[in-house]
């Protein structure tokens, strides 16, 4: 029977390798969609902000050919990021079909704001590269706040609240787990003298051992899963190992607490009345194979068996 068991613990622990939670349609194209506005607001709309905050400490000259080479790379950015949006416009979901067009609004209203700005270069007319820079400005104005509307369609459409909880419960069994096992190898370096701390000690790291396949298949999936919602792909679920190490270690546990501790605890007692029993038997030995001791009081020397020094009356106990 034992040796049935181990080999399905076995097979269960091999057939961690080959389980992958593969990403639907809809999650794909979600995780293709949310890369781009990601990439979009870091690149395009955070470094426009940048830009415009650091102008104070730049001469008129640097801001206007740093911001001339920004829309130049900003353009190539929304023109890259927008055939993404098209895929997803006409789609079986009506929801990605939303964000993804939401997305194309805000792309090309930002887009028609960078041509304003880069026209006004171009123009000699102070009046009219006013005009330009002005509207080059509300068109911005309204791609960020449309971009902004896609990312909210985004993390209401794509089950971010869902995915957020998955996150929040694989994090925190990771932590548990890591923190039970990081507890379960200190208490196995217990280095006390009594056989049964010894014995218990042993046990401890055996339950450490059982943990750490536990612990490794609960973080090793936490840091793919976490990898797929960044890169839209696939991610490998260890529950062999989670199953086989949390089964192993809750059997040691509950055999440990029902019969173990009770024995240690008794045998642990025991050793150490012997151990105190020996130590106040060879106190009561020294002092009594000692011929004379000395008065703490007056310093005169009285017979070993002496309770009151004959010479002062002090206690000599």
């Amino acid at each position: 029977m034992k040796n049935l068991l181990t080999f399905i613990a076995c097979l269960l622990v091999l057939s961690t390798f080959s389980t992958r939670a593969q990403e639907n349609f809809e999650d794909a194209a979600y995780a293709e969609i949310v890369k781009a506005l990601n990439y979009e607001t870091t690149n395009v709309y955070d470094d426009y902000i940048s830009l415009f905050e650091e102008a104070d400490t730049l001469d008129n000259e640097t801001f206007l050919i740093e911001f001339s080479q920004k829309l130049s790379v900003w353009k190539s950015i929304l023109n890259e990021k927008y055939e993404v949006y098209k895929k997803y416009e006409i789609s079986l979901y009506p929801q990605i079909s939303e964000v993804s067009r939401t997305a194309s609004v805000a792309n090309r209203e930002t887009l028609k704001g960078i041509e304003y700005y880069i026209t006004g270069f171009s123009v000699s007319d102070e009046a009219q590269l006013t005009e330009m820079w002005s509207t080059g400005d509300k068109y911005y104005s309204n791609g960020y706040e449309q971009h902004s509307n896609a990312v909210n369609l985004y993390n209401e459409y794509s089950g971010y609240n869902e995915q957020l909880s998955e996150r929040k419960i694989l994090i925190f069994f990771s932590i548990i787990s890591s923190l039970f096992s990081l507890v379960l190898f200190i208490k196995s370096r217990n280095r006390s003298s009594l056989n049964a701390e010894i014995v218990r000690a042993a046990v401890y790291k055996e339950l450490f051992f059982s943990s750490l396949w536990m612990t490794g298949g609960l973080v090793i999936t936490t840091v793919g899963y976490f990898y797929a919602l960044k890169t839209g792909g696939t991610y490998t679920i260890f529950y062999g190992a989670i199953l086989v190490g949390g089964w192993q270690l809750l059997k040691g546990i509950t055999k440990y607490l029902t019969n173990g501790r009770k024995t240690l605890n008794k045998l642990a007692l025991e050793e150490k009345n012997i151990a105190i029993k020996s130590s106040y038997d060879s106190s009561l030995d020294k002092i009594y194979n000692e011929k004379e001791k000395k008065c703490r009081n007056c310093n005169s020397m009285q017979p070993s068996n002496s309770i009151v020094c004959s010479k002062c009356g002090s206690n000599l106990l």
